[in-house]
C-alpha cells in the first residue's frame, strides 16, 4: 500500500482525470466556471489532448488549469492520487482503466468520485477496497452521473420530506425517467457491448440482484408487495406505462446500498436519516406502450449478448462509434432528461387523518428536471459532488462516515441546494 499523505497538505483541490474524452470535456467546463478559488488541474494519457483542451478553458474562461499527463501504471496513477485532495474520474472504459485509479485513491486517502454506471464493477470495488477506504479517510463516490445520482438523490429527498409531513420512515420508493431526448456517446454503447466480455455474464447476474451492493440486508425475507406503489397512485400522478429503465438496475444497487449505509449510521448513533426498515425501492422508465417497453429490453439484452457471441460485432460498433465521439453541438442543445418520483409512508394500519379517515398509501412526490444534454448533466453532477467532499463545513452524511465506498445520497441537501443553483429543477411535495 502506498504511503498515506495527510489530504489537505496537497498540491490540488482537484484533479479531472479522463479531461479530454466526451464526458470529461464537460466536467472541466464546469469546474472552470465555478466561481471558486480551487487549485486543480486536468489529468489524461495525452499531454497533447491535454495542452490543447487548457488552452479551450482559458480562452473561454479564463481559468488555466495545470497539464498533468499520467500513464495508467500503480506508480504514475499513485503519484497522481497524492497530489491532490480529489480526484474525479471521466475515464474509460471502466474495467480497463478505471480499477487502479480507484486503487490509488482508496491507499492514498483521497477522495474520489466517478460516473461509472456499471454495477458489477462498483461489487468488486467494495469488496476490494472498502476497509482500506475506511482506514485512510478516504469518501469514494461512484456513479455520480446520470447512472445513478439523480435517482439515488431524489429518493433521498423523498424519504426526508416523508419523515417532516408524516412524522415516520417509508416504506416503497419509485423513480421513473418520466421524459427525454437523449443521444448515446461511444464510450456509452462500447461499455455495454463489452460488459459481457469485461465482467462475465454470471457476475453481471449476481450483481443485478436486489441489496448486492448494500453492506446488510432487510430483515424481511422478501419485499412486501402490498407496501409497493400502488396503480391508483401511479394513474393520478400520470406516470403512464411503466417499464424497464436503461438504468433501473444500477439505480436499485445504488439506492439500496443508500439503505444500508444509513441503516448502519442510524445504528452507530452517527446519524438519525435511516429510510426504514420496510423500505423498497424500483426504478423504471415511462414507455408509449407495453411493447414499447419490452421492445427496447429485448434490444439492450441483444445489444449485450451478441457481441459476446460473435466479437466481430463489437469491433464494429467500435469502428463506427467510437469511444471518445458523441451527439453534436446542435442535438445536445435539444437534449432534456426529467425524473418523476413516489415515496409511500410507512404508516401503521390503523393510521388514521384528523377527522378519523385511513391513512392507506399516503407519501410525496418530486421531479427532478435538466433542460440539456445527460453527458453534460453528468460531469456537473461529479463536479459538484466532489466539491461537497472538499468542504468540510457541509452537513452530510459523507462527513459524519468520514470514509469508505459512499453513494451520491450521502451528500444529502448540500448536493441538492448546489445543483439548483446550476440549474436543475428539483422539486418534493405531499401528495
Amino acid at each position: 500500500m502506498a504511503r498515506f499523505t495527510k489530504n489537505s497538505d496537497r498540491d490540488y483541490d482537484v484533479v479531472l482525470l479522463g479531461a479530454t474524452g466526451f464526458t470529461g470535456r464537460f466536467a472541466a467546463m464546469h469546474l472552470a466556471e465555478i466561481d471558486r478559488d480551487l487549485k486543480w488541474a486536468i489529468a489524461g494519457r495525452s499531454g497533447a489532448k491535454l495542452t490543447k483542451l487548457a488552452e479551450e478553458l482559458r480562452l473561454k474562461t479564463s481559468q488555466n488549469p495545470d497539464v498533468i499527463p499520467v500513464e495508467f501504471t500503480t506508480q504514475s496513477l499513485d503519484a497522481l492520487a497524492m497530489q491532490t485532495r480529489c480526484l474525479v474520474a471521466t475515464v474509460g472504459p471502466f474495467p480497463q482503466h478505471g480499477v487502479l485509479v480507484f486503487k490509488s485513491c482508496a491507499e492514498n486517502g483521497t477522495h474520489y468520485v466517478d460516473i461509472n454506471g456499471e454495477t458489477p464493477s462498483v461489487l468488486e470495488l467494495i469488496k476490494a477496497y472498502e476497509d482500506t477506504a475506511k482506514s485512510t479517510g478516504a469518501m469514494m463516490i461512484p456513479s455520480c452521473g446520470v447512472g445513478s445520482l439523480p435517482a439515488d438523490l431524489l429518493t433521498c429527498l423523498m424519504v426526508e420530506k416523508v419523515k417532516e409531513t408524516f412524522d415516520c420512515p417509508t416504506s416503497a420508493g419509485l423513480i421513473s425517467v418520466h421524459d427525454s431526448r437523449v443521444q448515446a456517446s461511444g464510450g456509452t454503447l462500447n461499455g455495454l457491448v463489452t460488459s459481457v466480455s469485461s465482467y462475465g455474464l454470471r457476475n453481471i447476474l449476481k450483481a443485478g440482484k436486489p441489496w448486492a451492493l448494500s453492506p446488510i440486508r432487510p430483515a424481511r425475507p422478501q419485499a412486501d408487495e402490498s407496501r409497493n406503489v400502488s396503480k391508483d397512485i401511479i394513474e393520478r400522478l400520470k406516470l403512464g406505462t411503466l417499464g424497464f429503465g436503461m438504468t433501473g438496475t444500477h439505480d436499485q444497487a445504488i439506492v439500496q446500498r443508500t439503505w444500508g449505509l444509513l441503516q448502519q449510521a442510524e445504528h452507530s448513533g452517527l446519524t438519525s436519516t435511516s429510510y426504514g426498515p420496510n423500505f423498497d425501492f424500483r426504478s423504471v422508465q415511462q414507455y408509449p406502450s407495453v411493447v414499447h417497453g419490452w421492445a427496447f429490453w429485448l434490444l439492450v439484452w441483444v445489444m449485450t449478448i451478441f457481441p459476446a457471441i460473435l466479437p466481430p460485432v463489437k469491433w464494429l460498433i467500435k469502428l463506427l462509434v467510437p469511444p471518445g465521439s458523441g451527439p453534436s453541438e446542435q442535438e445536445r442543445q435539444k437534449n432534456f432528461i426529467e425524473y418523476r418520483g413516489v415515496a409511500i409512508a410507512d404508516l401503521k394500519e390503523d393510521a388514521q387523518d384528523f377527522q378519523g379517515n385511513p391513512l392507506l398509501q399516503r407519501g410525496v412526490q418530486a421531479r427532478l428536471r435538466y433542460n440539456g444534454d445527460s453527458y453534460v448533466f453528468s460531469g456537473m453532477m461529479a463536479v459538484e459532488a466532489a466539491m461537497i467532499l472538499l468542504d468540510s463545513g457541509e452537513d452530510c452524511v459523507a462527513h459524519k462516515l468520514g470514509g469508505g465506498i459512499l453513494t451520491p445520497a450521502t451528500l444529502g441537501q448540500p448536493l441538492a441546494d448546489r445543483l439548483r443553483t446550476a440549474g436543475v429543477q428539483i422539486e418534493v411535495e405531499a401528495l
